[in-house]
């Protein structure tokens, strides 16, 4: 069999084999300052995702390489960028939060086994071509989903920007009235830290959308804790960072936990895959190349699955990281290879200048990531539009903030099925006839 009929038959399989024999030259300089521009957001951010999740922020960046190198070959998107993502995060620390204390070694293992089991869910999705189950995720759910998630995001780093011990809970009421009963032990210097870096973050994104505000934030604050030694002022700090990439190794398997974990999974695969395939169409749309959805099912439950095996937290397609890596020129797979290379470089010999780098900034990090998810516009949309599709917004929305992700999230399925099955047998029907005089 010739290398080219071999290289035909895995095409379908492998979708790299497409664009890495028909790679051109003008493409190169987008991807690469695609790759690095989407390096420089990714390393402040992956860590922050971590942080939201529960885990040790190093967490974030072992799911920024091996994942996105292997969603590069087997995903048909070219500009999709495969990470942790803020929703993702959230829906580990809700369900993983009830089995182990937060940050503990067994936190961190069922974590690692959570990716198994989300990689799992995705690639038998993919291989059964299920892509279509996502249709039962109406856009009113979607966004009044995020809209809750992106308000529990941002209140639960409330302790991290104040510097206070705060119970973690998923009731934003809970945590606000936590807060206010304990304001006189807020932190000053931490504080302090927080504001500044949201008002960097903020003022640097107003001033111009291309500096990556990110990792200009992350590195004036980190400066300032080392410099003025904060961090034996009493301001958290990430420190140590393990150096390298972890060695490959299975996940911890317990039948029981699995099976605990087993909705959990699902929920963030079917947001997860949401997530991914609505950016990735988008600019897939933009460029005039095709989006196979179960072939990405398959990209994204390989990417977790790899990831499990090198002690990731859970990953999918981000809305504003893929709008950086495509805005910034990516025009193929060589854009994430690049940017889990740096990221590996920066595991591999840069993990010093990490440990002083302040939580509080991480949080600000996350604050403002999340604010562009709440969805403002759909609401003031359907209200002249579809006042029915606004109420299972405000229905999930409600479910959310109440229930909390995990709960809120299956809720909303279940009452947008129930809904579509209730418009399904009541068509819409007019009675013509012929007005009197005329």
């Amino acid at each position: 069999m010739s290398a080219q009929s071999l290289t035909a038959r895995l095409r379908p399989y492998i979708p790299a084999l497409e664009w890495i024999p028909n790679y051109q030259r003008s493409w190169l300089r987008g991807d690469v300052i695609a790759g690095i521009t989407t390096a420089t957001l990714l390393v402040p951010q992956a860590m922050s995702y971590a942080l939201l999740g529960g885990l040790p922020p190093y967490i974030g960046l072992y799911a920024s390489v091996l994942p996105m190198i292997v969603y590069a070959f087997f995903g048909t998107s070219r500009q999709l960028a495969v990470g942790p993502v803020a929703l993702v995060a959230l829906l580990v620390a809700s369900g993983i939060g009830l089995m182990a204390p937060v940050g503990s070694e067994r936190y961190i293992e069922l974590t690692i086994l959570l990716s198994l089991l989300v990689g799992a869910v995705f690639l038998l999705m993919g291989i059964f071509r299920l892509g279509f189950l996502t249709n039962f995720l109406s856009h009113p759910v979607i966004s009044g989903f995020t809209s809750a998630a992106a308000l529990i995001i941002a209140v639960s780093q409330i302790a991290n920007l104040l510097g206070l011990s705060l119970p973690r809970s998923e009731n934003i009421a809970e945590t606000l009235w936590h807060a206010l009963d304990q304001w006189q032990l807020i932190h000053r210097p931490t504080l302090i830290i927080g504001a500044v870096s949201l008002a960097l973050l903020i003022g640097l994104k107003r001033l111009n959308k291309a500096l990556p505000a990110a990792m200009i934030t992350i590195a004036v604050t980190t400066l300032a804790v080392w410099a003025l030694r904060l961090d034996e002022a009493g301001v958290a700090v990430v420190g140590s960072v393990p150096a390298g990439l972890p060695a490959l190794s299975a996940p911890a398997f317990n039948l029981a936990d699995a099976l605990e974990l087993l909705p959990m999974a699902i929920a963030i695969a079917l947001i997860g895959f949401m997530e991914s395939i609505a950016v990735a169409r988008k600019y897939a749309s933009e460029r005039r190349y095709e989006i196979n959805p179960n072939q990405e099912l398959i990209g994204l439950g390989l990417a977790n699955l790899v990831g499990a095996f090198s002690r990731a937290m859970p990953v999918a397609g981000g809305f504003g990281r893929t709008a950086v890596n495509a805005n910034a020129g990516a025009n193929s797979g060589l854009a994430p290879l690049i940017t889990a290379s740096l990221i590996a470089i920066a595991l591999a010999l840069l993990t010093p200048l990490f440990y002083f780098l302040p939580k509080a900034a991480l949080a600000a990090v996350i604050m403002v990531a999340v604010a562009g998810l709440i969805d403002l516009h759909e609401v003031k949309h359907l209200w002249k539009v579809k006042r029915s599709d606004l109420g299972l917004l405000l229905f999930t929305f409600a479910a959310t903030l109440a229930l909390g992700a995990k709960d809120g999230l299956f809720l909303a399925v279940g009452a947008s099925i129930l809904w579509f099955v209730i418009k399904t047998t009541r068509p819409h029907y007019a009675v013509l006839g012929k007005l009197p005089g005329t």
